[in-house]
């Protein structure tokens, strides 16, 4: 029996870049120019959205849909309760609770491993057993310097 080597089909590289290049510039390029768009919109949206009962502000096109798909836009406002730690670690010691509302983590300080390596308490031998390698791969263009 016969082994049929299939050939790859030869790669132009410098085409593939030139077209990540081009793809990579439009991303960019668009990028940015969502963000400005957003922006002017919340913009707008402020000073003459209508606002709801939550406090939104919004501006609707119920009748006439921005290209057949946006009905209304909304500068939405969102509430979360933050805990004022500084206060709550007050009310709790006034009320002889903080005991009973705070933990202690361990946690291990890779920089005092490494102070005592250096103090040559921990080998370097020892000291490499502690990490493992973690390998990642990044494509990095090298362009040219304007």
């Amino acid at each position: 029996m016969k082994t049929i080597r299939r050939r790859r089909p030869k790669i132009d590289v410098r085409r593939a870049v030139r077209e990540w290049l081009v793809q990579d510039d439009a991303v960019k390029a668009f990028s940015e120019r969502l963000v400005e768009a957003k922006g002017l919109l919340m913009k707008i949206l402020e000073s003459e959205g209508r606002n709801d009962e939550r406090g939104s502000q919004w501006i609707r096109f119920p009748d006439d849909p921005v290209e057949g798909r946006i009905t209304a836009i909304k500068r939405e406002r969102r509430v979360t309760p933050k805990l004022d730690e500084e206060r709550a670690e007050e009310y709790l010691k006034r009320r002889k609770l903080y005991s009973q509302c705070t933990e202690t983590i361990t946690v291990l300080d890779e920089a005092k491993i490494l102070d005592l390596n250096f103090k040559g308490v921990i080998s370097d031998a020892d000291l490499e057993t502690l990490y493992d390698p973690k390998e990642t791969w990044a494509f990095v263009p090298q362009r040219v310097k304007q």
